[in-house]
């Protein structure tokens, strides 16, 4: 009994030290994960923006950039580290005391006769081994999850993100005609409606017509073109496509039927042609011919 109330006080006694630990290290590890997305973000636009970066001759800049980020997150791992750092002399610590104790209630038994001095020796060589090294290996484990919870929650973040802009439970599956209606459109992407890009569009294309929309850098074109295929919504107003609000579609089904070229295209790895098929995945070959010559591609 007295063998048994030693090891239920040791392992809550270690485990309190582990838990106080963890919860010291784990928003540390956190913020070290935040830091990492700011790094990942600080490379990719020096990657696609070193043309702009060496014709102004801001690679100094960006170095100095990238290296306090870096500082950030070493110096964000290193005090985790230290604080982690704890865990071994912990166990250590868990293990002797243990060892100490049993020997002290040994003893009495022994003097009391109720153990031997063999069944002594037997059981203190057992314990570290049985009991105390499988508790410094259950310790690593914790540590081990800790660490990889700060990862796991950034993941979840992402997974868990739910878009606003979704199909309605009687989506209209079916575009009649190419017209496009902004009835009185203005649009935020902060949805604060004193805070606009576009202010009160009222603009009637019909069907076949062409339209040149002209304006200077900044001016809210492609924000205007993306509210049709519903990339965005419509802040005030509606925009109508076939003459039905494109909140009342099937996104997916709008969205085939609304071709658009963006800005800043892409090419995706793999070949031309499933580069091509991206519009329509069956497309011949004579028709991605037809397309390419209408684009100028050919």
């Amino acid at each position: 009994a007295e063998h048994k109330l030693t090891d239920i006080w040791r392992q809550f006694r270690a485990g309190v030290g582990l838990y106080f630990i963890l919860t010291r290290v784990r928003p540390i590890f956190r913020t070290g994960v935040q830091n990492y997305d700011k790094l990942n973000n600080v490379t990719q636009e020096n990657l696609h923006g070193i043309r702009v970066v060496k014709s102004f001759v801001r690679e100094d800049h960006e170095i100095q950039k990238f290296s306090g980020i870096s500082e950030d997150i070493y110096r964000d791992f290193s005090r985790a580290e230290k604080r982690l750092a704890f865990n071994m002399p912990l166990m250590q610590f868990c293990m002797y005391a243990c060892l100490i104790l049993v020997s002290w209630f040994g003893a009495r038994m022994i003097v009391s006769r109720t153990l031997t001095t063999g069944q002594l020796m037997s059981l203190m060589t057992i314990l570290p081994f049985r009991f105390c090294s499988s508790l410094m290996m259950l310790s690593m484990v914790f540590v081990m999850i800790t660490i990889s919870r700060a990862s796991c929650e950034r993941i979840v973040e992402i997974l868990d993100e739910e878009s606003d802009i979704v199909s309605p439970a009687d989506a209209v599956t079916e575009v009649t005609d190419g017209s496009i209606d902004f009835d009185h459109v203005s649009f935020s992407y902060s949805k604060r409606e004193d805070k606009c890009c576009l202010e009160d569009v009222d603009l009637h294309i019909p069907a076949g017509m062409t339209v040149g929309i002209l304006g200077g850098t900044g001016s809210a074109k492609s924000s205007l073109v993306q509210l049709i295929p519903r990339l965005y919504d419509a802040t005030i107003g509606t925009v109508k496509v076939g003459g039905v609000d494109v909140r009342q579609y099937d996104v997916e089904k709008l969205r085939e039927e609304v071709a658009m070229v963006l800005q800043k295209n892409v090419l995706f790895s793999g070949t031309i042609k499933e580069n091509l098929r991206w519009g329509d995945p069956n497309a011949t070959d004579e028709e991605m011919q037809r397309v390419c010559r209408l684009a100028h591609a050919d």
